[in-house]
């Protein structure tokens, strides 16, 4: 960030290149190359800077351009040095480095050098992560004061090997504790490591000259093996471990080659943090699988001596809540079940009662045009009566007319002779 003295105005003039720290957002840990726009006049430590990121973009009715902002001068610094030779940078564990990541510097610790030549294992603290990273992305952090750059100093702590310690003497050879560092944003101390071949692996602490007890608690044993490593207190640091706070013995541990045992410990550590997050970003659509592998998780951290009470009560009751879920939708889906049936079957049911509509309309047609016929027979049957009662009327008269010649017939029958 920008001195206490006055700034040669080469290195902020309007034009020059200068990183701005993450800070100036309330965001702690990063630095991002910018462009300066506009330097106004006055000095320095009052000044508000104009300035153009190289990396950060901002969206404006569909069109993306480079994010100009305002920052006060303490938030700058000029562009670091680049590191000689570059690409083929060496660095070791616990080595404190500076690490692009996201657009922008983050301050790391290495925690191992990996197979590939240049490619490392870090550990970021914002966002806290262990991601691999080449040896082109890393940089040994620097601090600018009083217009110089420094190295950040390494925080140093005395080391005491195990065999020593078993031994009972004082150490042949240590390395006094300096002060903490106050380097690069959001970086983290390390140790240098003289009589220890394995990083992490040997005991830290103050020399008593006594032996150490074989028959020391596990937790005394194997727990010191770790705890003073600067990966180890890096990861203590993160959130979840303020809110849940955690002493883990490590006794199983006891069992692997001490050359394993901090690899080991903080894999165990990064557990508990990424099943903690996971468990807090469960969603009810999640499988059964998903809930039973972390409690299996946390029980196997539990081994270690991780507290997983609260962690585990949690999950239990989502757990509690998903399958009370479960039988909701399982009831729902054979109601679903039972509405497709009775469906089904009101389809049919309907199919059948539109048949028996269809034939009651044949045989109400069929019913009209009897009745018609009816009708129409009733009226010739009508008239067929009429005729006959007149007919018989013609007959009657006819009958008497037949009378009256049969008579008229015997008159003339028994009438005498005309001459």
């Amino acid at each position: 960030m920008g001195s206490s003295g006055d700034t040669n105005s080469d290195l902020f003039g309007k034009g020059s290149h200068v990183e701005v720290s993450s800070r100036a957002d309330g965001f702690p840990g990063g630095w991002y190359l910018a462009k300066i726009l506009e330097r106004p006049k006055g000095k320095e430590k009052e000044m508000i800077f104009l300035v153009e990121y190289q990396r950060l973009r901002c969206k404006s009715n569909n069109v993306s351009t480079k994010l100009i902002k305002a920052v006060h001068f303490e938030f700058l610094r000029p562009v670091p040095p680049p590191p000689p030779n570059r690409e083929h940078q060496i660095f070791k564990p616990n080595d404190v480095v500076d690490v692009y990541h996201v657009n922008g510097w983050r301050g790391g610790v290495v925690f191992k050098a990996l197979d590939e030549p240049g490619c490392y294992s870090v550990m970021l603290k914002n966002p806290p992560d262990l991601i691999c990273y080449r040896s082109p992305d890393l940089r040994p952090p620097l601090d600018w004061v009083d217009n110089n750059w420094v190295p950040l100093q390494k925080q140093q702590k005395e080391v005491v090997t195990r065999n020593q310690k078993r031994q009972g003497g004082n150490p042949s050879k240590s390395v006094p504790a300096d002060k903490e560092c106050d380097g690069a944003e959001g970086a983290v101390g390390s140790m240098t490591i003289e009589d220890s071949a394995i990083v992490g692996v040997e005991s830290v602490g103050e020399s008593t000259g006594a032996p150490m007890n074989d028959d020391m608690p596990c937790k005394d044993q194997n727990l010191r093996l770790v705890e003073d490593s600067p990966v180890m207190r890096f990861i203590q640091a993160m959130d979840v471990f303020q809110s849940i706070p955690q002493e883990p013995h490590f006794r199983p541990l006891a069992e692997c080659e001490e050359v394993c045992r901090e690899g080991v410990a903080l894999g165990h550590m990064m557990t508990f943090v990424n099943v903690t997050k996971k468990i807090s970003t469960l969603q009810a659509s999640d499988t059964r699988i998903d809930f039973d592998s972390h409690l299996k998780c946390l029980s196997e951290l539990e081994l270690h001596g991780f507290n997983v009470e609260a962690v585990r009560n949690r999950l239990l009751e989502l757990q509690s809540m998903k399958d009370g879920q479960e039988q909701l939708k399982t009831k729902s889906k054979n109601i679903k079940s039972e509405i497709i049936e009775q469906t089904n079957e009101r389809t049919k049911v309907k199919a059948e009662l539109d048949e028996v509509m269809k034939d009651l309309k044949l045989l109400e047609d069929k019913k009209k045009e009897v009745e018609e016929k009816k009708v129409r027979l009733l009226s010739m049957n009508n008239e067929n009566d009429s005729e006959i009662v007149k007919l018989k009327s013609g007959v009657g008269s006819l009958f008497e007319e037949i009378k009256k010649v049969n008579s008229e017939f015997k008159s003339v029958v028994g009438s005498p002779w005309k001459k």
